[in-house]
This record gives C-alpha cells, sequence and structure tokens, in this order.
C-alpha cells in the first residue's frame, strides 16, 4: 500500500500557526494566532483593537478578543461605538442587533444595551483609562477597549479592574509581575485609584495559587508554553470587574509540542506580538501511515 501524505500537508498548515505561538497548541485554550495576525490597512478603513466585555453577571464573556474595527455605525470616524458594535456582532448570539444598542443623546452617543443589559449601569474604558470615556472616543492601531455591565445591582459598587500589562510575551520558566489597579468613585463622585490585595489570579478561567501582595503586585511563572488569558476574583469587600492580560509563552529551543498526536520539535520561537514566525521540526516516520 502507498505511504498516506494527506495528514503531513495538512500539518504543515498546522506548523504554520504553532510556530507563531499562540493558542495553536494542544490543549491549551486563549488567543489563536490567526486572531492574533495584525491586517495591515489605512485609519480609515480598519483598525486592529482588544476588546475585552463582562457582563452583568460579571463573566467575562468577550476575552480581550482582537477585532478589525470598521466604520460600523456610518458616522465616518472610527470610534468605541464601532470596536463594540463589531464585537457583539462577533460574539453575541444574534449580533449586534439582539445585544447591543446607542444612541445619539445630549452629551453625545450613549450606549442603551450592553451584552442584553439594558439596566442603564454600565462602564466603558480605553487603554485603562476610566474617567470621561464614552463610546464616542476615537480609536487607533493596538487600542484596549474594555465595557462591562454592573453586577452589583443594588448598590452598583463595581470597581474597574485593570493590570498595568494588557498583552505581553515571555520565555518558558521565565517570570513576569503585574500590577492589578481599581479605579472607581469616592462620596464626592471623585475618580479614586486604589491597588487591589490579596485578589486570587485566574488563569483561562480557573483558579491559581497566585494572589496579589499588599501593594496590588503579582509574580506570575508558566513552565508551558501557549497563551494564557490572565483575570482576577474580587477580594472580600470588594465588587471588582474582572481584569485582562494575555500572556503568550514562548517555547524553548528543543521544546516538544503534540498537535493531532504528531510531535514538533521547536527549532525557534515565534512571536505572536511582533507577528514572527519561528521553525518546528517533525519526525518524518510520525506522518507516513501504511
Amino acid at each position: 500500500m502507498k505511504p498516506k501524505f494527506s495528514k503531513f500537508l495538512s500539518m504543515i498548515l498546522i506548523a504554520a500557526l504553532i510556530v507563531t505561538l499562540a493558542g495553536g497548541f494542544s490543549g491549551i485554550t486563549g488567543v489563536s494566532a490567526a486572531d492574533e495576525n495584525l491586517l495591515i490597512s489605512s485609519k480609515a478603513e480598519s483598525v486592529k483593537v482588544y476588546v475585552t466585555i463582562n457582563d452583568n453577571t460579571g463573566k467575562t464573556v468577550v476575552k480581550q478578543q482582537g477585532v478589525d474595527v470598521t466604520d460600523a455605525d456610518g458616522d465616518g470616524t472610527l470610534t468605541i461605538n464601532d470596536a463594540l458594535i463589531v464585537a457583539h456582532d462577533k460574539k453575541y448570539k444574534g449580533g449586534s442587533e439582539a445585544g447591543y444598542g446607542y444612541e445619539l443623546a445630549q452629551w453625545g452617543l450613549s450606549i442603551t444595551k450592553l451584552w442584553g443589559d439594558e439596566s442603564q449601569w454600565w462602564g466603558i474604558a480605553k487603554n485603562n483609562e476610566y474617567s470621561s470615556i464614552g463610546i464616542g472616543d476615537t480609536i487607533a492601531e493596538g487600542d484596549f477597549v474594555d465595557a462591562y455591565c454592573y453586577s452589583d445591582s443594588v448598590n452598583h459598587s463595581d470597581v474597574y479592574g485593570a493590570f498595568d500589562t494588557r498583552l505581553v510575551e515571555v520565555k518558558q520558566g521565565k517570570k513576569i509581575t503585574l500590577l492589578l489597579n481599581a479605579t472607581g468613585y469616592d462620596a464626592n463622585w471623585n475618580v479614586v485609584v486604589s491597588q487591589v490585595k490579596n485578589a486570587v489570579i485566574t488563569s483561562n478561567n480557573k483558579e491559581t495559587a497566585y494572589k496579589t501582595n499588599k501593594k496590588g503586585k503579582v509574580t506570575l511563572k508558566f513552565d508551558t508554553p501557549g497563551s494564557y488569558f490572565i483575570s482576577a476574583e474580587s477580594p472580600e469587600g470588594t465588587t471588582l470587574v474582572p481584569p485582562a492580560c494575555i500572556i503568550s509563552v514562548l517555547p524553548k529551543k528543543g521544546t516538544t509540542i503534540t498537535v493531532d498526536k504528531l510531535t514538533y520539535t521547536v527549532t525557534k520561537a515565534g512571536s505572536l506580538i511582533n507577528n514572527k514566525k519561528g521553525k518546528v521540526s517533525i519526525n518524518i516516520s510520525d506522518v507516513i501511515r501504511e
């Protein structure tokens, strides 16, 4: 019987994704290399921003998703409103028509519905800046857009949580330190920023053994290559809007990666952020099947 090479050819395509790291590793969830492939286009046509949305239960339903934003509302300007329309179209069942609403009010564009919630209690941030941000604010390539519904429907005590780092690559086995801040208001509606202590860190929606210290800092280490969506749970006495950070852990040279029961060996790590390809090798005997 002749050797079958069809699987081998398909693995070449998979390897093209693997070498740029991200979520192409078997069993690892997070951002895929395809999602993170930056598109080169004019600002007037499209920009890529990273959108995070939390629903009214405090669940992160859009996890710092890379979104190519066009002028969805047709006003001739690329804004946060456009980013939220596109994100809902991609992620919400029924699209933005079902899950998102906005109107032109006295003070500019305003939300009327966010992720199906019509409570009128929502928050918006851009690049970790919380105060004086509205959906009419313009966006640029690489911006981070956060939108959330208040989960405390009684006292509306939610405070906006954000890591100082939002998208980063580290080498396998190396440490990285994040700072977690919370932004809210005092009794006189002045903006107050404070460090969040004793917050349990989550990785790909699972609790870890890591907690922020009294200065709001936490040092993380990952021994397995892949992409990790990092967030944090509310410490006692706080209703924290879950923060978002994506950490891509680059494999060491010689690391083995298993995809569809085939084993690859990393000869050169790629880069998700800088869009650089890496290299892998594979034993030909693994892919030829009699």
